[in-house]
Protein backbone atom coordinates (compact mmCIF):
# COMPACT_ATOMS: atom_id res chain seq x y z
CA UNK A 1 0.00 0.00 0.00
CA UNK A 2 1.35 3.59 -0.83
CA UNK A 3 0.17 6.25 1.99
CA UNK A 4 0.95 9.33 -0.26
CA UNK A 5 -2.93 9.73 -0.69
CA UNK A 6 -3.86 12.87 -2.04
CA UNK A 7 -7.10 14.93 -0.98
CA UNK A 8 -8.84 13.50 -4.54
CA UNK A 9 -8.34 9.78 -3.15
CA UNK A 10 -10.00 10.48 0.28
CA UNK A 11 -13.61 10.31 0.28
CA UNK A 12 -15.97 12.75 1.05
CA UNK A 13 -17.93 12.93 4.51
CA UNK A 14 -20.95 10.63 4.94
CA UNK A 15 -24.30 12.34 5.08
CA UNK A 16 -24.96 10.26 8.36
CA UNK A 17 -22.58 9.41 11.49
CA UNK A 18 -22.20 6.00 12.16
CA UNK A 19 -23.41 5.85 15.85
CA UNK A 20 -20.94 4.80 18.32
CA UNK A 21 -20.94 4.51 21.97
CA UNK A 22 -18.95 6.72 24.00
CA UNK A 23 -16.94 3.63 24.64
CA UNK A 24 -15.73 0.78 27.46
CA UNK A 25 -12.52 -0.01 28.84
CA UNK A 26 -9.93 -1.96 26.93
CA UNK A 27 -10.16 -4.93 29.11
CA UNK A 28 -14.11 -5.44 27.65
CA UNK A 29 -12.80 -4.77 24.22
CA UNK A 30 -10.00 -6.70 24.30
CA UNK A 31 -7.89 -9.61 25.88
CA UNK A 32 -4.63 -9.28 27.64
CA UNK A 33 -2.55 -10.97 24.70
CA UNK A 34 -4.57 -8.32 22.26
CA UNK A 35 -3.33 -5.38 24.24
CA UNK A 36 0.35 -6.62 24.46
CA UNK A 37 0.25 -6.84 20.85
CA UNK A 38 -1.06 -3.66 20.10
CA UNK A 39 1.70 -2.20 22.31
CA UNK A 40 4.25 -4.14 20.35
CA UNK A 41 2.86 -3.01 17.11
CA UNK A 42 3.18 0.42 18.23
CA UNK A 43 7.01 0.00 19.34
CA UNK A 44 7.76 -0.26 15.18
CA UNK A 45 11.13 -2.38 15.44
CA UNK A 46 12.59 -0.20 18.05
CA UNK A 47 14.56 -1.09 20.88
CA UNK A 48 12.77 -2.80 24.35
CA UNK A 49 13.79 0.51 25.89
CA UNK A 50 12.35 3.00 23.54
CA UNK A 51 9.01 3.97 24.57
CA UNK A 52 7.34 7.31 26.35
CA UNK A 53 6.46 6.25 30.20
CA UNK A 54 3.53 8.49 31.98
CA UNK A 55 3.61 8.71 35.51
CA UNK A 56 2.70 10.90 38.42
CA UNK A 57 4.81 12.34 40.54
CA UNK A 58 4.71 12.58 44.29
CA UNK A 59 2.68 15.72 43.97
CA UNK A 60 0.42 14.71 41.92
CA UNK A 61 1.56 16.10 38.45
CA UNK A 62 1.34 13.90 35.01
CA UNK A 63 4.93 13.58 33.04
CA UNK A 64 5.86 11.99 30.06
CA UNK A 65 8.96 10.83 29.69
CA UNK A 66 10.99 8.67 27.64
CA UNK A 67 12.06 5.10 29.18
CA UNK A 68 15.71 4.92 29.79
CA UNK A 69 16.34 1.42 31.72
CA UNK A 70 12.69 0.29 31.51
CA UNK A 71 11.57 -2.05 28.86
CA UNK A 72 7.96 -1.75 27.11
CA UNK A 73 6.97 -5.14 27.18
CA UNK A 74 7.30 -5.02 31.33
CA UNK A 75 5.39 -1.83 31.45
CA UNK A 76 3.07 -3.37 28.69
CA UNK A 77 1.67 -5.84 31.21
CA UNK A 78 1.70 -3.05 33.98
CA UNK A 79 -0.34 -0.85 31.88
CA UNK A 80 -2.66 -3.98 31.54
CA UNK A 81 -2.54 -4.43 35.28
CA UNK A 82 -3.71 -0.97 35.64
CA UNK A 83 -6.32 -1.62 33.67
CA UNK A 84 -7.52 -4.54 34.77
CA UNK A 85 -7.05 -2.99 38.43
CA UNK A 86 -4.58 -5.63 39.41
CA UNK A 87 -1.71 -2.89 39.98
CA UNK A 88 -0.83 -1.72 43.28
CA UNK A 89 0.60 1.27 41.75
CA UNK A 90 -1.13 2.97 38.77
CA UNK A 91 1.23 3.07 35.28
CA UNK A 92 0.81 3.67 31.91
CA UNK A 93 2.55 3.23 28.35
CA UNK A 94 3.09 5.20 25.30
CA UNK A 95 5.45 4.91 22.20
CA UNK A 96 6.52 7.08 19.26
CA UNK A 97 5.54 6.50 15.77
CA UNK A 98 8.75 6.50 14.29
CA UNK A 99 11.70 3.95 14.02
CA UNK A 100 15.77 4.44 12.84
CA UNK A 101 14.31 4.30 9.50
CA UNK A 102 12.70 7.01 9.64
CA UNK A 103 9.15 4.46 9.24
CA UNK A 104 6.12 3.84 11.24
CA UNK A 105 3.17 1.23 10.94
CA UNK A 106 1.17 3.75 12.81
CA UNK A 107 -0.19 7.23 13.18
CA UNK A 108 -2.47 9.07 15.84
CA UNK A 109 -4.70 12.02 16.20
CA UNK A 110 -5.64 13.53 19.32
CA UNK A 111 -8.65 15.88 19.07
CA UNK A 112 -8.85 18.63 22.20
CA UNK A 113 -12.16 19.74 22.78
CA UNK A 114 -11.36 23.75 22.20
CA UNK A 115 -13.57 25.91 20.88
CA UNK A 116 -11.41 29.15 19.84
CA UNK A 117 -11.67 30.78 23.14
CA UNK A 118 -9.28 28.96 25.55
CA UNK A 119 -12.98 27.01 26.33
CA UNK A 120 -13.49 23.17 26.58
CA UNK A 121 -16.13 21.82 24.83
CA UNK A 122 -15.68 17.99 24.54
CA UNK A 123 -18.55 17.58 22.34
CA UNK A 124 -16.51 19.74 19.52
CA UNK A 125 -13.91 17.05 20.11
CA UNK A 126 -16.23 14.01 19.48
CA UNK A 127 -17.39 15.52 16.47
CA UNK A 128 -14.03 16.29 15.05
CA UNK A 129 -12.23 12.92 16.06
CA UNK A 130 -15.78 11.22 14.32
CA UNK A 131 -15.29 13.57 11.29
CA UNK A 132 -11.83 11.80 10.69
CA UNK A 133 -13.05 8.71 11.53
CA UNK A 134 -15.32 8.68 9.10
CA UNK A 135 -13.03 9.53 6.26
CA UNK A 136 -10.68 7.21 6.93
CA UNK A 137 -13.28 4.21 7.46
CA UNK A 138 -13.25 4.01 4.04
CA UNK A 139 -9.78 3.00 3.33
CA UNK A 140 -9.83 -1.35 3.64
CA UNK A 141 -5.57 -0.87 4.11
CA UNK A 142 -5.96 0.95 7.55
CA UNK A 143 -6.96 0.03 10.46
CA UNK A 144 -8.39 2.33 13.40
CA UNK A 145 -9.19 2.59 17.11
CA UNK A 146 -11.19 5.35 17.97
CA UNK A 147 -11.08 6.14 21.87
CA UNK A 148 -12.09 8.96 24.23
CA UNK A 149 -8.37 10.14 25.82
CA UNK A 150 -9.52 10.01 29.17
CA UNK A 151 -9.30 13.99 29.85
CA UNK A 152 -12.70 14.68 27.26
CA UNK A 153 -10.68 14.65 24.08
CA UNK A 154 -10.49 12.02 21.55
CA UNK A 155 -7.68 10.16 20.20
CA UNK A 156 -7.80 8.44 16.61
CA UNK A 157 -5.28 5.62 16.14
CA UNK A 158 -4.84 4.66 12.46
CA UNK A 159 -2.35 1.09 11.95
CA UNK A 160 -1.02 0.01 8.58
CA UNK A 161 -0.04 -3.70 7.69
CA UNK A 162 3.33 -2.32 6.46
CA UNK A 163 5.94 0.35 7.33
CA UNK A 164 5.67 3.50 5.40
CA UNK A 165 7.89 6.63 5.77
CA UNK A 166 7.12 9.21 8.02
CA UNK A 167 6.29 11.97 5.82
CA UNK A 168 3.41 9.95 4.19
CA UNK A 169 1.65 9.67 7.41
CA UNK A 170 2.35 13.26 8.10
CA UNK A 171 0.94 14.22 4.53
CA UNK A 172 -2.03 11.78 5.27
CA UNK A 173 -2.78 13.54 8.87
CA UNK A 174 -2.88 17.41 7.19
CA UNK A 175 -5.38 16.18 4.24
CA UNK A 176 -7.64 14.68 6.92
CA UNK A 177 -7.22 17.97 9.35
CA UNK A 178 -8.03 19.93 6.12
CA UNK A 179 -10.98 18.04 4.67
CA UNK A 180 -12.84 18.09 8.00
CA UNK A 181 -11.65 21.94 9.00
CA UNK A 182 -9.36 21.20 11.87
CA UNK A 183 -6.66 23.14 12.44
CA UNK A 184 -3.27 21.01 13.48
CA UNK A 185 -2.11 23.10 16.89
CA UNK A 186 -2.10 22.25 20.65
CA UNK A 187 -5.75 22.54 22.19
CA UNK A 188 -7.23 21.91 18.50
CA UNK A 189 -5.79 18.75 16.74
CA UNK A 190 -2.19 17.66 17.56
CA UNK A 191 -0.40 14.60 15.10
CA UNK A 192 1.55 11.85 15.35
CA UNK A 193 3.84 12.14 13.94
CA UNK A 194 4.66 15.66 13.00
CA UNK A 195 6.93 18.00 11.41
CA UNK A 196 8.20 19.19 15.04
CA UNK A 197 10.64 17.75 18.13
CA UNK A 198 13.43 16.70 16.03
CA UNK A 199 14.41 12.78 15.89
CA UNK A 200 12.25 11.27 18.36
CA UNK A 201 8.93 13.77 17.74
CA UNK A 202 6.11 13.91 20.59
CA UNK A 203 4.69 10.25 22.17
CA UNK A 204 1.31 9.24 22.74
CA UNK A 205 -0.47 6.80 24.83
CA UNK A 206 -1.13 3.26 23.93
CA UNK A 207 -4.85 3.36 23.44
CA UNK A 208 -6.95 2.38 26.48
CA UNK A 209 -4.16 2.74 28.62
CA UNK A 210 -4.73 5.00 32.01
CA UNK A 211 -4.68 9.00 31.76
CA UNK A 212 -1.98 10.34 34.41
CA UNK A 213 -3.44 13.84 34.02
CA UNK A 214 -7.04 13.06 35.61
CA UNK A 215 -6.32 9.34 36.63
CA UNK A 216 -8.52 8.26 34.36
CA UNK A 217 -8.58 5.54 31.75
CA UNK A 218 -9.38 5.70 27.79
CA UNK A 219 -12.38 4.25 26.65
CA UNK A 220 -12.38 1.80 23.13
CA UNK A 221 -15.38 3.50 21.36
CA UNK A 222 -14.56 1.38 18.17
CA UNK A 223 -11.86 -1.08 16.68
CA UNK A 224 -11.05 -2.88 14.25
CA UNK A 225 -7.33 -3.73 14.33
CA UNK A 226 -7.80 -7.60 15.12
CA UNK A 227 -6.90 -8.94 11.56
CA UNK A 228 -3.27 -7.41 12.73
CA UNK A 229 -3.64 -9.34 15.85
CA UNK A 230 -2.98 -12.61 14.15
CA UNK A 231 -0.79 -11.61 11.58
CA UNK A 232 1.81 -9.79 13.74
CA UNK A 233 1.75 -13.30 15.75
CA UNK A 234 2.59 -15.13 12.47
CA UNK A 235 5.10 -12.74 11.65
CA UNK A 236 6.49 -13.51 15.10
CA UNK A 237 6.27 -17.29 14.87
CA UNK A 238 8.00 -17.10 10.81
CA UNK A 239 11.15 -15.19 12.47
CA UNK A 240 11.39 -16.97 15.48
CA UNK A 241 11.14 -20.39 13.70
CA UNK A 242 13.75 -18.77 10.74
CA UNK A 243 16.28 -18.12 12.59
CA UNK A 244 16.68 -21.19 14.14
CA UNK A 245 20.34 -23.05 14.92
CA UNK A 246 20.98 -26.41 13.31
CA UNK A 247 20.40 -27.77 16.34
CA UNK A 248 17.24 -26.62 16.32
CA UNK A 249 17.83 -23.79 18.96
CA UNK A 250 16.66 -20.57 18.54
CA UNK A 251 19.75 -18.30 17.95
CA UNK A 252 19.26 -15.05 20.18
CA UNK A 253 21.71 -13.07 18.47
CA UNK A 254 20.17 -13.04 14.92
CA UNK A 255 16.58 -12.47 15.82
CA UNK A 256 17.97 -9.48 17.97
CA UNK A 257 19.88 -8.74 15.36
CA UNK A 258 16.56 -8.99 13.00
CA UNK A 259 14.58 -7.34 15.40
CA UNK A 260 16.44 -4.04 16.17
CA UNK A 261 16.43 -1.00 14.28
CA UNK A 262 19.74 -0.36 12.53
CA UNK A 263 22.23 2.09 14.75
CA UNK A 264 22.70 4.88 12.34
CA UNK A 265 24.84 6.78 14.79
CA UNK A 266 24.11 9.23 17.31
CA UNK A 267 20.52 10.51 16.54
CA UNK A 268 20.71 8.95 13.35
CA UNK A 269 22.92 11.22 12.06
CA UNK A 270 24.38 9.40 9.32
CA UNK A 271 20.68 8.76 7.56
CA UNK A 272 21.13 12.40 6.75
CA UNK A 273 24.94 13.48 6.61
CA UNK A 274 25.59 10.65 3.75
CA UNK A 275 22.35 10.89 2.23
CA UNK A 276 22.29 10.70 -1.75
CA UNK A 277 20.34 13.49 -2.89
CA UNK A 278 22.26 14.97 -5.89
CA UNK A 279 23.03 12.92 -9.51
CA UNK A 280 26.38 11.42 -9.74
CA UNK A 281 26.79 11.32 -6.00
CA UNK A 282 26.07 7.71 -5.04
CA UNK A 283 29.15 6.04 -4.75
CA UNK A 284 30.85 9.56 -3.23
CA UNK A 285 28.11 9.41 -0.17
CA UNK A 286 28.64 5.76 0.27
CA UNK A 287 32.82 5.68 -0.23
CA UNK A 288 32.54 8.97 3.01
CA UNK A 289 29.87 7.07 4.61
CA UNK A 290 32.36 3.36 4.97
CA UNK A 291 35.58 6.25 5.64
CA UNK A 292 33.83 7.69 8.68
CA UNK A 293 32.01 4.76 10.00
CA UNK A 294 34.55 1.66 9.29
CA UNK A 295 36.05 2.21 13.18
CA UNK A 296 32.66 2.59 14.81
CA UNK A 297 30.27 -0.61 13.70
CA UNK A 298 30.78 -4.29 12.63
CA UNK A 299 30.15 -5.19 8.96
CA UNK A 300 26.65 -6.35 8.78
CA UNK A 301 25.66 -2.49 10.84
CA UNK A 302 27.63 -1.05 7.60
CA UNK A 303 25.90 -3.07 5.24
CA UNK A 304 22.39 -2.60 6.46
CA UNK A 305 23.48 1.37 6.69
CA UNK A 306 24.02 0.90 2.75
CA UNK A 307 20.75 -0.64 2.22
CA UNK A 308 18.59 2.33 3.87
CA UNK A 309 21.12 4.47 2.39
CA UNK A 310 20.21 3.29 -1.41
CA UNK A 311 16.27 2.73 -0.58
CA UNK A 312 16.29 6.40 1.06
CA UNK A 313 17.94 8.41 -2.17
CA UNK A 314 16.31 11.03 -4.00
CA UNK A 315 17.36 11.24 -6.93
CA UNK A 316 18.27 8.30 -10.19
CA UNK A 317 20.99 6.12 -10.28
CA UNK A 318 22.60 4.03 -13.06
CA UNK A 319 23.80 1.49 -10.34
CA UNK A 320 21.59 -1.12 -8.54
CA UNK A 321 21.05 -1.94 -5.45
CA UNK A 322 23.51 -5.21 -5.61
CA UNK A 323 25.96 -3.19 -7.12
CA UNK A 324 25.14 -0.65 -4.05
CA UNK A 325 26.30 -3.48 -1.54
CA UNK A 326 28.79 -5.27 -3.53
CA UNK A 327 30.74 -1.71 -3.89
CA UNK A 328 30.64 -1.66 0.28
CA UNK A 329 31.83 -4.74 0.51
CA UNK A 330 35.03 -3.30 -1.93
CA UNK A 331 35.45 -0.64 0.15
CA UNK A 332 34.96 -2.40 3.49
CA UNK A 333 37.95 -5.21 2.66
CA UNK A 334 40.44 -2.14 1.65
CA UNK A 335 39.56 -0.71 5.00
CA UNK A 336 40.49 -3.82 6.65
CA UNK A 337 43.81 -4.26 5.04
CA UNK A 338 44.47 -1.20 6.15
CA UNK A 339 43.50 -1.13 9.45
CA UNK A 340 45.43 -4.43 9.89
CA UNK A 341 48.58 -2.65 9.11
CA UNK A 342 48.28 -0.08 11.71
CA UNK A 343 48.26 -3.23 14.44
CA UNK A 344 51.01 -3.65 16.39
CA UNK A 345 52.74 -7.05 16.54
CA UNK A 346 51.32 -7.43 20.18
CA UNK A 347 47.92 -6.28 18.91
CA UNK A 348 47.98 -8.39 16.30
CA UNK A 349 48.87 -11.57 18.30
CA UNK A 350 45.53 -11.09 20.15
CA UNK A 351 43.91 -9.98 17.76
CA UNK A 352 44.48 -13.47 15.46
CA UNK A 353 44.29 -15.40 18.56
CA UNK A 354 40.26 -14.42 18.26
CA UNK A 355 37.94 -16.58 16.50
CA UNK A 356 37.58 -15.85 12.72
CA UNK A 357 34.73 -13.88 11.02
CA UNK A 358 33.12 -13.30 14.77
CA UNK A 359 31.64 -10.34 16.76
CA UNK A 360 35.02 -10.15 19.14
CA UNK A 361 37.33 -9.24 16.28
CA UNK A 362 34.58 -6.52 14.90
CA UNK A 363 34.72 -5.45 18.84
CA UNK A 364 38.21 -5.87 18.95
CA UNK A 365 38.01 -3.04 16.26
CA UNK A 366 35.42 -1.35 17.84
CA UNK A 367 36.73 -0.43 21.36
CA UNK A 368 40.48 -0.27 20.22
CA UNK A 369 38.73 3.23 18.50
CA UNK A 370 37.55 3.74 21.96
CA UNK A 371 40.67 4.16 22.78
CA UNK A 372 42.41 5.36 20.55
CA UNK A 373 39.81 8.43 20.94
CA UNK A 374 40.35 9.08 24.40
CA UNK A 375 43.73 9.37 24.19
CA UNK A 376 47.11 8.11 23.19
CA UNK A 377 48.66 7.82 26.83
CA UNK A 378 46.85 4.58 28.15
CA UNK A 379 44.27 6.45 30.22
CA UNK A 380 40.94 4.86 30.73
CA UNK A 381 37.65 5.21 28.96
CA UNK A 382 34.19 3.83 29.16
CA UNK A 383 33.00 0.68 27.43
CA UNK A 384 28.56 0.91 27.52
CA UNK A 385 27.76 -2.34 26.96
CA UNK A 386 24.19 -1.51 25.56
CA UNK A 387 26.10 0.81 22.79
CA UNK A 388 28.61 -1.91 21.71
CA UNK A 389 25.93 -4.29 21.31
CA UNK A 390 24.14 -1.72 18.89
CA UNK A 391 27.78 -1.83 16.51
CA UNK A 392 27.97 -4.90 16.49
CA UNK A 393 24.88 -5.85 16.54
CA UNK A 394 24.33 -8.74 19.45
CA UNK A 395 21.97 -8.87 22.28
CA UNK A 396 23.32 -6.85 25.52
CA UNK A 397 24.49 -10.26 27.08
CA UNK A 398 26.95 -10.41 24.63
CA UNK A 399 28.57 -7.44 24.47
CA UNK A 400 28.96 -8.12 28.62
CA UNK A 401 30.42 -11.30 28.10
CA UNK A 402 33.07 -9.86 24.93
CA UNK A 403 33.94 -6.87 27.72
CA UNK A 404 34.55 -10.29 29.93
CA UNK A 405 36.57 -12.31 27.40
CA UNK A 406 38.64 -9.27 26.51
CA UNK A 407 40.16 -8.95 30.29
CA UNK A 408 40.98 -12.69 30.05
CA UNK A 409 42.46 -12.59 26.90
CA UNK A 410 44.61 -9.04 28.69
CA UNK A 411 43.34 -7.26 25.60
CA UNK A 412 41.60 -4.56 28.46
CA UNK A 413 42.10 -4.19 32.35
CA UNK A 414 39.12 -3.28 34.48
CA UNK A 415 39.72 -0.03 36.17
CA UNK A 416 36.43 0.93 37.00
CA UNK A 417 33.53 -1.14 38.57
CA UNK A 418 30.22 -0.72 36.73
CA UNK A 419 27.69 1.38 39.17
CA UNK A 420 24.09 0.91 38.25
CA UNK A 421 21.88 4.03 36.82
CA UNK A 422 25.28 6.11 37.79
CA UNK A 423 28.54 5.25 36.01
CA UNK A 424 29.53 2.69 33.08
CA UNK A 425 32.49 0.38 34.02
CA UNK A 426 35.37 1.63 32.40
CA UNK A 427 38.92 -0.03 31.27
CA UNK A 428 42.28 0.42 29.99
CA UNK A 429 43.71 -1.09 26.61
CA UNK A 430 46.64 -3.06 27.54
CA UNK A 431 47.01 -5.31 23.99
Amino acid sequence: MRLDLNTTALPTLASHCLLIGHGQKADVVWTETNFVAICDLMRNGNDWHYFMIPYRKEDGTAHFAKAKKARADKYADWAWDTITGKAKKRAGVGFYPRNASGQSCWAAMDFDGSDGHNNRDDANARERAFKAFQLLLHHPELFLVLCTSGSGGWHLFIFSRDFHPVASWIRLLKQVAALIGVNIQKGECEIFPSDSRGQVGYGIRAPGTWNPKHDTFSLIAFENVSPLFSAHTEERKRVSLSYRSKHGVKDPALIYRNEVPVYRGEFDEWQTRFAITALRTRREELKLMVDYIFRQVGRDVARRNAELQYSEKTVTTAATPAEHLQELEELWDWWEAQWLAELSESERKKFEALPINSNDRTAFRIVRNFARLVNEHGCDFKIVAEHLAKRLPATLQTACNIRRRFCDAKILQPTVAYVPHKLAARYRWIA
